[in-house]
């Protein structure tokens, strides 16, 4: 842990007594691997549990981008209590009358992938974005959802 502000997050964050953290990988991102470590570190030192949120890019199958995530977490040892994933596109708005971007895999194609990269742990979905996409998009069935 080498952030220089990570000290007095980890206080501020233990004073709170938060159940989890919401901790986000976006794959698009090239140094996405590095937060695997701080997320670990951070869960650990705050006593509370990590939520990883992915963001696929959406360019191959859902499992495909998401297996070196799975990787990355058992190489750092981290554990996580869920899985939230979501495509890059849904971090738009899609109001009524707009098309959906082609080839996006759909939240089923999404659900599936992160069960077959995440056995056995709670696999969510929802919008990081708008809650109100929720609204119009409404999320498979998972073990989780969420509204940004």
């Amino acid at each position: 842990m080498s952030h220089p502000y990570l000290p007095a997050v980890i206080d501020l964050v233990r004073q709170a007594g938060p159940q989890h953290l919401n901790c986000r990988i976006d794959l698009r991102a090239a140094d996405w691997e590095n937060l695997v470590p701080l997320y670990r570190d951070l869960a650990a030192k705050c006593g509370c549990e990590a939520v990883i949120e992915i963001i696929v890019p959406g360019k191959s199958t859902p499992e495909a981008e998401l297996r070196p995530v799975a990787a990355a977490l058992t190489k750092a040892g981290l554990a996580p209590a869920a899985v939230m994933v979501t495509p890059a596109a849904d971090l738009l708005s899609y109001p009524p009358g707009v098309p959906y971007p082609d080839g996006v895999p759909g939240w089923k194609d999404v659900a599936a992938g992160a069960r077959s990269a995440f056995p056995g742990i709670r696999i969510g979905s929802g919008m990081l974005s708008n809650f109100t996409e929720l609204n119009r998009k409404p999320a498979p069935h998972v073990e989780t959802v969420t509204g940004g």
